[in-house]
Formats: C-alpha cells, sequence, structure tokens
C-alpha cells in the first residue's frame, strides 16, 4: 500500500510539473483587451479592410492592398515583379486607347473639331496594332500640348500593367496578400487616419499577447513563446497575420530575390536609422529598418534589423495599418 501511494505521489509531481512547464512556456495573451472593430473602407480605391482592437489600438486585419499611383516606381510591388523599367514596358493597343480616349473626351472643348478628328484617326491606329510611333508623332504635331497631357497618362498606366503582367503569373497574389512596399512607399500607402506602425507600436500589440518585457526587448531575435501563433490567422488576436513572403536584401544581387510566400509573413515598422555599411567605414553609412516576422516554424514573433535596399533594388514587405482606439 505504501508503494501505491509513493507511486501515486509521484505521478501527481509529474503532472503539475507538465502543468508549470506549460504555464511558463505559453504567452498568457489578455484576451479582455481584445476585441472587434468596425471594417475601413478606403476611399482612394474603395477597398474594405477587416479591423480588430487590440489593447488601446485598432490595428487593420488584412494587409495593405492600395496600389501607389505610380507602383513600381513610388516602391509598391507585386510578388515576382521584376525592377520596374518603364521604358521597357510597353501598352496594349486597347489599353493605349482607352487612355487616349478618356483624355479626348475630356479635351472636348479645347481642341477644334478637325484636330479631335485626326487624333481620334490615330488612336484608332494603335488599336488596330499600328506601331506606337506612328500615333506619336502624328498626335504631337496636331497638338503638342494634348500629346503632352496624354505622355504624363500613358506614365502613370505603364507601371499599373506592369503589376498586373506579374499578377498574371502569380496567381493573382496582391487579392490574397496585398501589396509588397518599399519603407518609403509604405509610409506613402497608408491611408489618412491611420500610421505605419512605429517599433513601440508592435511593442505595446506584444504586451498585449502576454509576451514578457525581457523577450520584448530583444533585437535580431525569435522572441516569446506563442504570441506568434496569436498573430497567425485563425490566431486568438484577431490580426490574421498571412505568410506573404518579402522581396529579401541580398547583398550582391541586381535582380529581385522574393522568397518564403506561405512561409513567412513580414510587416514593416516605421523606423529608421543610418548604420555603418559592410566595411565599417563611417564613410560608408547605409539606411536601416526594423521589421517582425511570423513563420510556419516558429511560434515566435521575430523583430529584427533590415537594410533598405542595395542601391540596386529596395527591399519589399508588407504593410499593416494602425491606429490609437479612441
Amino acid at each position: 500500500m505504501m508503494k501505491l501511494h509513493k507511486l501515486a505521489g509521484l505521478l501527481l509531481l509529474v503532472v503539475c510539473a507538465a502543468c508549470s512547464e506549460d504555464t511558463v512556456t505559453t504567452d498568457p495573451i489578455d484576451l479582455s483587451q481584445v476585441g472587434a472593430a468596425d471594417d475601413f473602407t478606403d476611399t482612394r480605391d474603395g477597398h474594405v479592410y477587416k479591423c480588430v482592437r487590440i489593447g488601446d489600438q485598432i490595428w487593420m486585419a488584412e494587409n495593405l492592398a492600395y496600389f501607389l499611383p505610380m507602383g513600381a516606381e513610388d516602391g509598391c510591388y507585386t510578388y515576382g515583379q521584376d525592377i520596374y523599367d518603364g521604358a521597357s514596358v510597353g501598352l496594349p493597343g486597347n489599353i493605349w486607347g482607352e487612355v487616349a480616349r478618356k483624355l479626348l473626351a475630356d479635351w472636348t472643348d479645347r481642341l477644334d473639331e478637325s484636330v479631335r478628328s485626326t487624333i481620334d484617326m490615330y488612336i484608332g491606329y494603335i488599336e488596330i496594332g499600328l506601331p506606337e510611333s506612328i500615333a506619336v508623332n502624328g498626335i504631337r504635331n496636331v497638338s503638342a500640348e494634348f500629346y503632352a497631357e496624354l505622355e504624363v497618362k500613358l506614365a502613370q498606366e505603364r507601371p499599373r500593367q506592369a503589376m498586373l503582367a506579374a499578377e498574371e503569373e502569380n496567381g493573382g497574389y496582391s487579392e490574397r496578400y496585398g501589396f509588397l512596399y518599399s519603407l518609403d512607399g509604405a509610409r506613402a500607402a497608408v491611408p489618412e487616419g491611420w500610421r505605419l506602425p512605429t517599433d513601440e507600436d508592435w511593442l505595446k500589440l506584444e504586451a498585449v499577447l502576454g509576451m514578457a518585457e525581457g523577450e520584448r526587448e530583444k533585437m535580431n531575435a525569435w522572441r516569446g513563446t506563442s504570441a506568434g501563433d496569436y498573430l497567425k490567422a485563425g490566431g486568438e488576436s484577431g490580426f490574421e497575420a498571412l505568410f506573404a513572403g518579402c522581396d529579401a536584401y541580398e547583398s550582391s544581387a541586381n535582380t529581385m530575390d522574393y522568397i518564403n510566400e506561405s512561409r513567412c509573413g513580414y510587416f514593416w515598422c516605421d523606423e529608421e536609422r543610418m548604420v555603418e555599411g559592410l566595411n565599417g567605414s563611417s564613410a560608408a553609412l547605409v539606411s536601416e529598418g526594423v521589421i517582425r516576422m511570423v513563420a510556419i516554424y516558429s511560434s515566435g514573433i521575430w523583430r529584427g534589423t533590415t537594410r533598405l535596399d542595395n542601391v540596386f533594388r529596395p527591399v519589399l514587405y508588407s504593410v499593416r495599418c494602425v491606429k490609437d482606439a479612441r
């Protein structure tokens, strides 16, 4: 009987030890600070974002999907898109015609009927597949002012067509994940009333997720024990982080380096500082930012530094917007 009592006591100690271990290896999220928030409609493009309240902040529960007016020229890319070169982006005849005819309608009261008719004729040439140079020269000759504005409109359309071509290759990435942005592009893309989260904003979020202060302070490290799982799609925070991948820094590459779609999600912080380059010379300062990352292979949240570009090309991450709860 004594042996049975001792065995029972030993089992109880094992169970208690296991419970204690679970307690210390799980970040204690404060669900009382997590709640619903109204959807947000971006008036610039009509996109509706789901949102969530976490602590005293409202976070978008979707990646930002606003296409900047000049696309990649503004630092806004879709996954797999190459370095943007506007000179190499041709416009399909139907798109060229749509842009030109819309502008021609706007100029109805500014052009003689004969000039409008001539411009209309040259637009038709493009639409049936004749070389663009024929229409360009013809339109410029009859109205240099009209062509100058048309050139601006066409230049604005080329980045969108470059993005759409890449979207055909990646299966409509932006519909699932939003766009990838350079840091400057991210700052420009944030809608009015919201902000690109600072490192401090992320630290406040991580505190609600139960991450210990000592863990939150770590840099270039995985932090926390389950906070990352709370952020992921289906997690208890409602943040719904997706594994959108990124265009990663590669010191020698003059082509884009897209990695980890469906494996990792990377998010910008609105932080930037100048640091010494690889040779350690203060004369070779480079820009460095801060990001957060979640991954399928970790239950924590990575807080780390990142270069912003390598001169040849930008580094691109996803964006989550935040604002203070009222």
